[in-house]
């Protein structure tokens, strides 16, 4: 919402008056916590909006996110991100006034109380979610609970008779009994007549418990092979490699320099591309996408292997096609 020069949002109220005195990570791990997804993406909306009407080339672009537990992180992102770009330009004082309609929207502590304040919101939102699990897993059991009642009406119905309880009891007193499978949705067929006594199936008193247990749901999980080459078996694996976007470097970085520091600090298959600008963009900063061994992913992934100030984010491939 705008009136001339002043525009109502208290997410970006309170990003662009913190942005000089509160750490650009903390920064960013308030607006995650504090703000709703829904707030996040209407103030990336309007933020990346109001930049593009400043009519400045090289002004990062509007990234559209996809729906994911990760999206409201990502977009927080990219509103500090284009904070610092509007900030290295001298361009915030260009912006609008921001402006907060709420007040019980703007984070109430001060930089001092960042990390108890971000403690008890992150514990918050863990309640929210497992409270949120709970009741889905309390809806799925008692549908499931419905659908075994109905099978074992209509598995032992029919044999719900006085004969039927007299055998019972006396299956009970030799220490045997008939158990009637709960997920079984038709009742076993037998070679016996109509007529005929006679449990389906017996089992010891001591299996009872073991019986009426439900299955337990088994999780599906990506296994790595970890045998040698050793012997020519006719298989052989191409490993996935590691694959990142390194930024913030300087612009006269090249690849064969960058290849060169990481494979002097012990990184195996290091491969460098630097990204050029398109549409007529200018960047100050250079950009390379980075790939290596998964043997390295210690070293790849290490703080002290960048220089100060660069930015290592993974690379992330979309699949055209279904696009």
């Amino acid at each position: 919402m705008t009136a001339g020069d002043i525009v109502i949002s208290e997410l970006l109220c309170y990003a662009t008056r913190k942005f000089q005195n509160v750490p650009r990570d903390s920064l960013r791990s308030i607006l995650a916590t504090f703000y709703t997804s829904s707030e996040v993406s209407a103030a990336k909306e309007t933020f990346y909006r109001i930049a593009d009407e400043l009519a400045v080339d090289g002004l990062p672009r509007a990234v559209s996110r996809r729906k994911s537990d990760d999206r409201t992180r990502l977009e927080t992102e990219d509103i500090v991100h284009l904070l610092e770009v509007l900030d290295e330009r001298a361009l915030i004082n260009r912006l609008p006034k921001f402006v907060a309609h709420d007040p019980s929207r703007l984070p109430p502590y001060n930089t001092s109380d960042l990390d108890m304040c971000m403690l008890s919101l992150r514990v918050a939102a863990l309640e929210e979610r497992l409270v949120s699990l709970a009741s889905q897993c309390v809806a799925s059991s008692s549908v499931a609970d419905l659908k075994d009642l109905d099978v074992e009406n209509d598995s032992v119905g029919a044999q719900a008779t006085t004969g039927k309880w007299a055998e019972l009891a006396s299956d009970l007193q030799d220490g045997e009994f008939t158990v009637v499978s709960r997920r079984r949705s038709k009742p076993p067929k037998s070679s016996k007549p109509p007529g005929s006594q006679g449990p389906s199936m017996h089992v010891h008193h001591h299996m009872l418990q073991e019986q009426e247990q439900k299955p337990v749901a088994t999780r599906r999980c990506v296994l790595r092979g970890t045998r040698g080459s050793d012997g020519d078996t006719g298989v052989s694996a191409v490993p996935r490699r590691l694959t990142a976007f390194i930024g913030r470097l300087h612009i006269d970085t090249t690849e064969k320099d960058l290849c060169d520091v990481l494979s002097g600090l012990g990184i195996k298959e290091v491969k460098c591309k630097k990204l050029v600008a398109k549409d007529g963009k200018v960047f100050r900063t250079a950009a390379f996408m980075v790939s290596c061994s998964a043997q390295s992913r210690d070293l790849f992934y290490n703080e002290s292997t960048w220089p100060e100030g660069a930015e290592l984010r993974d690379w992330v491939f979309y699949d055209k096609k279904s696009d």
